[in-house]
């Protein structure tokens, strides 16, 4: 049984030749079994799961037993099972298996890293300089060229579109500021709303027609309304609703409003829609207004002129006529 154990076998059968004469048998044959690891039972050539055990064994292997005169007494034959090879199997699976869980992991950790350092680092650098903008939403500083190519690809095409963004910008800026000084010129004052917001621009020559302050802080739709006639409040609004809501082709209104100064100003006031969304709702808005006061007062005037001639006609008893100079009445 030791020996069984020792040798890690399935089993250890000794056919004795001397034993079998003495009991008148065929064979004899006597040794032990491992049926489950560490348990052994004594051979037993009639039972039939060990006979099955023995027959299905991965491998065995029969020596003869000499006496000392060198006559054959019988003979021993070891059985091996394929249980420790299929522990030994599965062992080095396992291990394989780790082995591969800790390369796959190894391999993991490495790319996480290079990514990180090749990649996300620059990534996150750039989104960081990208998002130090200025007032108007471009970025301030330029993206540093540095990493792998295909950093250095993406930043050289940023910087590129952030140099024509910026041209753009000051080729706007540029023509901006040559509208708006060529309206002021004209003596016309401008004005710029942001219908969504209120905000709003109003030029130098706008604040000039209205007599308001140097300091005057004005850079509100309200203060726009603040400055309107109360005889032409309503009026002048309704106008403006209709056109904002598309049901008038532009904003074009003549009304009055009241200066810094207390002075009333007639105005001719004109603005269009100049961007919406897409949806089709006005998002920007601009305009002009025009000091239209002596053409007003000389309408005024002229009207009062007639009235009176009316007047001076219909109150005259006699019959009056008009002659040209070629005589006909």
């Amino acid at each position: 049984k030791n020996e069984t154990q020792h040798k890690d076998l399935l089993a250890i059968i000794v056919s004795d030749h001397k034993m079998a004469e003495i009991n008148d048998q065929r064979d004899y044959k006597t040794g032990f079994v491992q049926i489950q690891p560490n348990q052994f039972i004594e051979y037993d050539p009639n039972n039939p799961n060990q006979t099955h055990a023995l027959n299905n064994s991965y491998f065995s292997d029969i020596h003869k037993i000499y006496s000392d005169s060198g006559d054959v007494i019988g003979d021993i034959t070891l059985y091996v099972s394929n249980q420790k090879i299929e522990q030994a199997h599965n062992t080095l699976l396992v291990d394989s298996a780790i082995n591969m869980l800790i390369i796959v992991f190894s391999l993991t950790l490495l790319l996480f890293v290079t990514i990180r350092d090749f990649l996300l680092k620059p990534l996150s650098k750039t989104i960081s300089l990208i998002e130090q903008t200025d007032e108007t939403g471009i970025p301030t500083q330029e993206i540093e060229v540095s990493g792998p190519r295909e950093m250095t690809q993406l930043s050289q095409t940023i910087n590129t579109m952030l140099q024509a963004i910026k041209a753009s910008k000051a080729a706007l800026e540029e023509s901006e500021f040559r509208w708006k000084f060529a309206v002021d010129g004209s003596g016309d004052g401008l004005w710029d709303w942001q219908i969504e917001t209120g905000t709003g621009y109003y030029s130098p020559q706008w604040k000039k027609l209205l007599k308001c302050p140097p300091e005057a802080n004005v850079d509100n739709v309200t203060d726009w309304k603040n400055r309107l006639h109360p005889d032409d409040y309503q009026m002048v609004l309704d106008n403006m609703e209709q056109y904002i809501q598309g049901k008038t082709h532009r904003f074009d209104s003549e009304h009055r409003m009241i200066c810094d100064d207390g002075q009333i100003l007639w105005v001719h006031d004109r603005g269009i829609v100049v961007k919406r969304t897409q949806n089709g709702k006005p998002v920007r808005m601009i305009g002009t207004i025009s000091d239209i006061s002596d053409r007003i007062q000389a309408q005024q005037e002229l009207k009062h002129a007639h009235r009176i001639n009316k007047l001076i006609i219909e109150t005259i008893p006699d019959l009056l006529w008009l002659k040209d100079n070629e005589g006909r009445y």
